[in-house]
């Protein structure tokens, strides 16, 4: 067997026929179609059956319930007998008929762990709840890369060229390299299982090679992982993503010049834990104890990444705008990044104050700074957010009291 297709189903009966039509037209007729069935709840299961009596290359394997598309993918590759392995999402499909032929055969003779190739996004025409753009749009490498590498030295090179993109989906894998490797998806994970697979991948094959073809189509809709509405599940899953992939690095002897890429790859993944963490709890949901889910030293390490002024924890976000008036003061460094952590939350009704203005008039993000004097009309009913260093806070806070500002925050870590 050359190839085998894993396509984890779950409720995509609009879009499955297209899927799987567009694996069986391939010009390499070697191989299976492994469909699983992860308890979908619409018509696919009666469509996948249809598909697997006219053709005996489509296989069926039905899960009892729904457990995610990494459970899915792993049960997939426990059982899937090719020499290499294409994973294809159910709602998407190839766009060429001779991807896999191609894709095969340059893995085959250039003995390929890794075998990257670009691809389109297409915006689901009749769900007008999407954007109106391009019908198509291509996800591919801004660079082009010829040759054939090991993992890490193409990991820094993508990493330092803005290329990498965490898609299994866009890629062929020889699965002796997978089996040998001991890489599987982490099904803790409801979303960015990609990030650390494709990390760990990258990171362990000896020989792999991009090709620029736009071999895969990626559809968005409504219903897409890719539209998803963000919940608490998604901040677990990129801690798991950053404990893992810290995990995974520390029983290597990484050289010093990967270092700095690896850096960028940690920070990136601080970045969309931090940013999950604030849309949480704009929606009111407390994702600090969500962190609770952890042993206490992960819970140590997650919580270093907000350990900054970038992130409000539930409570003081809901004291913030629970005040009729909000007052930053302080208008020098942490006052500006106050200000701008404000605007990242969706609170711009505030006011900014120092405790002496200069005599030229003074802008933060388009708001004068005026004196703390000038705004004590709203002490009754004011929160005040205090953005100096440790060394003027009795200063500050005496000034606050006297002018009868009693409720405050601390702003500076």
């Amino acid at each position: 067997m050359k190839v085998s297709v894993i396509i984890p189903v779950y409720n995509t009966a609009s879009y499955l026929g297209e899927c799987i039509d567009s694996v069986l037209e391939q010009t390499i007729h070697d191989l299976e179609v492994i469909c699983v069935n992860d308890g979908s709840t619409d018509n696919s299961i009666n469509i996948m059956s249809k598909y697997a009596q006219d053709d005996s290359r489509v296989k069926i394997f039905s899960l009892a319930q729904n457990h995610g598309l990494p459970f899915a993918r792993n049960y997939g590759l426990d059982i899937a007998q090719g020499e290499y392995i294409s994973f294809l999402d159910s709602d998407d499909m190839f766009a060429d008929k001779h991807a896999l032929e191609i894709l095969y055969t340059q893995s085959k003779k250039q003995e390929l762990d890794l075998l990257m190739f670009d691809g389109l996004f297409m915006y689901d025409e009749d769900d007008i709840s999407l954007k109106k753009c391009d019908s198509t749009r291509k996800i591919a490498l801004s660079n082009k890369y010829y040759g054939i590498y090991d993992g890490e030295n193409a990991f820094k090179m993508f990493m330092e060229n803005g290329d990498f993109i965490p898609s299994v989906c866009f890629s062929l894998f020889k699965r002796e390299f997978l089996i040998n490797k001991h890489l599987i998806f982490n099904d803790k994970m409801t979303n960015h299982e990609d990030l650390l697979f494709m990390f760990q991948v990258f990171l362990d094959c000896k020989r792999m090679k991009h090709l620029s073809k736009k071999f895969y189509i990626y559809r968005r809709h409504q219903n897409s992982s890719t539209t998803e509405v963000v919940t608490p599940k998604w901040l677990l899953s990129i801690g798991i993503c950053y404990l893992e992939a810290m995990k995974f690095v520390s029983m290597r002897d990484c050289p010093i010049d990967l270092l700095a890429v690896l850096t960028n790859y940690f920070d990136d993944i601080k970045q969309k834990f931090q940013v999950v963490y604030v849309k949480l709890i704009k929606m009111g949901i407390d994702a600090n104890k969500l962190l609770e889910y952890f042993s206490v030293h992960e819970q140590l390490k997650l919580r270093l990444l907000l350990y900054s002024r970038h992130i409000l924890m539930l409570e003081e976000y809901q004291e913030i705008i629970s005040h009729r008036g909000v007052i930053i003061y302080g208008a020098g460094k942490i006052g500006r990044e106050v200000s701008s952590l404000l605007e990242i939350y969706g609170i711009h009704d505030y006011y900014i104050a120092e405790t002496r203005t200069s005599e030229s008039t003074k802008y933060i993000n388009g708001k004068e700074v005026l004196s703390l004097n000038e705004l004590k009309y709203l002490a009754p009913d004011s929160i005040v957010l205090l953005a100096a260093t440790w060394t003027h806070h009795a200063d500050m806070i005496k000034e606050m009291h006297q002018l009868g500002f009693n409720n405050y925050i601390n702003m500076c870590c």
